[in-house]
């Protein structure tokens, strides 16, 4: 019979028909630590239960009453490196088999049936297991030696939110947002390749609502905490903006006439990074961990990969482009994580991955064709004129409020929208017409006529706020404004019929998840 320290009988063992010795046990705490937290076994046991120990076996149970599986169920002869440990929530026997492919925390009532179930299992320990301990230890010690805390991490989660907030407030919509707001940031590839490279990184630090905000920065928490402590802050932040700008240049590759904007192809970058390094230093992380690292990062991307596939306006090339650019960049900053090797920094080495890193993004990046420069201006004149809208529509009402005398008002109209619009429908008429679609062609078409209209509108607009006395001449000006509002409403009308059937030339939006 087993016995306690004091020498009486473990309190809660007794006798089955087959003469099993059982225990009552918990697989964890009373309640999981955090949503979702997993029990601490590999059998699928949850809560309260039992062990019973037989001449030549171990047995599992919990209390939801399924029937043992084989995989709960332990010859002595195959258990080895039996555990113990206290915490605060209790006293704990940790059950292995001897190549460790199922294992159990067991949360024992008392001290004394610990002890009890500790003298009727195996007390071998194999060097394979000792070793493995050893691999923990120095582990944990390099990591508290080397990178105690991932600060860049934090701070790039920061400077998302901090933006994300700014945007808000300049009217950026907060489940989800259109992107106008968003837009001189965004990588949208006409004004990008165009000369607005800034685009390729403050498109990194922008998101088209909360979701797609907290789904990049929890992908980013999880896994960059353990990238950059493993590769040291300064390689990490050097990873992380290479990996964004791969990602954008590979998603101006894929379609030039993209508008995109989101974390997730730099976030690509940090999971791309973090396969190099268990791949090249395997030696370096308990093999445990490394297993555990090597199928998270690698089920994130196949999963962000597969969701890219299935939703239109995912941008999977920036994906790519940042596991890309985060794995070339991992690989060519990866060392070993041990104290000793870390003891110089190298500067050198990182600016000299950083250059050749952004001078082959830079020999890649797109090179429009004539035909495609000219269609992107199409878009830009686009984009211009609804910009002139906003001013017009500014200036009218401060007019109509009297912050603003008619007059003045006009006056402001002209020099600040017409003339600027006059010079945009013009480039906008010269812009080449061949080699568009038919649905491209009836847009072109829709639009030009749209602008046409909404200049009349404008003219006509300014030229009713100069008449400063009532009477016949303002009443004509009203009318005229009126019929001209009109026909801008039906040529804006048709515009909408016709971008429901197609985009405008090369256009599409996109956000990056």
């Amino acid at each position: 019979m087993p016995v306690s320290y004091d020498g009486k009988p473990p309190l809660n063992a007794s006798n089955d028909l087959a003469g099993a010795r059982v225990f009552d046990v918990r697989y964890g705490p009373d309640q999981p630590g955090s949503p979702g937290e997993q029990w601490p076994n590999n059998l699928g046991l949850a809560g309260s239960g039992s062990l019973a120990v037989s001449a030549d076996s171990v047995t599992l149970s919990d209390s939801r009453g399924a029937p043992p599986e084989g995989r709960r169920a332990f010859l002595l002869a195959d258990i080895a490196n039996v555990g113990y440990g206290e915490d605060d929530g209790g006293f704990i026997v940790v059950l292995r088999t001897r190549n460790d492919d199922r294992h159990a925390a067991l949360w024992m009532a008392s001290k004394q049936e610990a002890a009890a179930l500790l003298e009727l299992l195996p007390k071998e320990t194999t060097p394979e297991f000792l070793a493995h301990v050893e691999d923990h230890r120095r582990f944990r010690e390099n990591l508290k030696a080397l990178a105690p805390r991932a600060p860049v991490t934090h701070v790039i989660i920061g400077i998302n939110v901090v933006v994300f907030v700014l945007l808000l407030i300049a009217g950026a919509g907060f489940g989800y947002s259109d992107g106008r707001v968003e837009f001189p940031f965004t990588n949208y590839g006409p004004l990008t390749w165009d000369g607005q490279y800034w685009r390729l990184i403050t498109a990194a630090f922008v998101h088209f609502g909360v979701f797609h905000l907290a789904f990049n920065m929890y992908a980013l928490y999880s896994g960059g905490n353990t990238t950059e402590r493993l590769y040291g802050s300064a390689r990490f932040a050097v990873i992380y903006l290479l990996a964004a700008l791969a990602g954008s240049v590979a998603s101006g590759l894929w379609d030039g006439s993209r508008n995109s904007a989101g974390a997730s192809g730099a976030v690509f970058g940090v999971y791309g990074a973090l396969l190099v390094f268990v791949l090249r230093r395997p030696k370096d992380i308990p093999r445990d961990v490394l297993k555990a690292v090597r199928g998270g990062a690698i089920s994130l991307c196949v999963y962000s990969l597969a969701m890219g596939f299935a939703m239109p306006f995912v941008d999977n090339a920036a994906h790519v482009g940042g596991l890309l650019g985060g794995a070339l960049a991992g690989l060519l900053l990866v060392r070993p994580f041990e104290p000793a090797a870390r003891a110089r920094p190298q500067p050198w080495r990182i600016t000299a991955v950083a250059v050749g890193i952004c001078a082959v993004l830079a020999l890649i990046a797109p090179r429009p064709s004539w035909r495609e420069f000219h269609g992107w201006q199409t878009q830009g004149i686009v984009i211009r004129q609804f910009e002139l809208v906003k001013r017009f529509e500014a200036l009218v009402a401060a007019a109509d409020t009297g912050k603003l005398g008619g007059p003045a008002a006009a006056a402001l109209i002209r020099s600040e929208v017409v003339d600027p619009w006059e010079t945009s429908s013009k480039a906008l008429l010269e812009s080449p017409s061949s080699g568009l679609t038919p649905l491209q062609a009836r847009w072109r078409e829709a639009y030009q006529d749209f602008s046409s209209s909404m200049l009349q509108n404008i003219t006509l607009t300014a030229r009713r706020l100069e008449i400063k006395e009532s009477g016949q001449e303002l009443e004509d000006a009203k009318l005229a404004v009126a019929n001209s509002s009109r026909r801008a409403r039906e040529a804006a009308n048709r515009l909408s019929d016709v971008m429901r059937l197609s985009p405008p030339a090369h256009g599409g939006t996109s956000a990056q998840p």
